[in-house]
């Protein structure tokens, strides 16, 4: 049973370690991160990005390499506040654009 979660957890897994990588500076091995998860995460086009089906969550999984494509953490640190017409409450905010 623990092997299943383990499993089915790869995906935020592989997501916080692309963004750590980012963090750090890792380029190649954010990119490898990257590599992996566009070839097992399931991914799917979304209005001109991804969005990676695996894992326990996959909104989240999106989320970080998102965020990591972005940037990093930074990004939210720098942030502007967004408008009061923008929601991040949908699924298709997160797609990852390619």
């Amino acid at each position: 049973m623990w092997q299943a979660k383990e499993a089915a957890d790869e995906a935020t897994a592989t997501g916080f370690s692309y963004l750590l990588a980012v963090e750090m500076g890792e380029a190649e091995l954010a990119a490898a991160l990257l590599n992996f998860a566009d070839s097992h995460l399931n991914p799917t086009d979304h209005e001109g990005g991804r969005f990676y089906n695996a894992g326990l969550a996959p909104i989240y999984t999106t989320a970080l390499f998102a965020l990591g494509e972005a940037g990093g953490l930074q990004v939210l640190a720098n942030a502007h506040p967004a408008s009061d017409e923008t929601s991040m409450d949908t699924e298709e905010n997160f797609a990852v654009s390619h």
